[in-house]
């Protein structure tokens, strides 16, 4: 049983999205996603020329207050 619920996690790895798609969700601008990727820190990884973000990271970084941090202030110093 364990080894079927290790193979269907697998399976239903969390999907990356765009910065289109993280701007929507999070109801901002994506001028604003490339912003926070470059100086405050979101968690993204760049494929080729394209950021893909999880959203499951994206929202931990949000409740982290991360956008909310001064910018070029250290991740763990809010």
């Amino acid at each position: 049983m364990l080894l079927l619920c290790a193979w269907k996690e697998r399976l239903m790895a969390e999907a990356w999205v765009s910065v289109d798609e993280v701007a929507t969700h999070l109801g901002v601008a994506k001028e604003s996603v490339y912003r926070w990727i470059e100086h405050k820190g979101l968690p993204a990884h760049k494929i080729g020329r394209l950021w893909k973000c999880q959203l499951s990271e994206v929202d931990a970084w949000v409740r982290g207050r991360g956008a909310a941090r001064p910018q070029g202030a250290p991740a763990g110093k809010a």
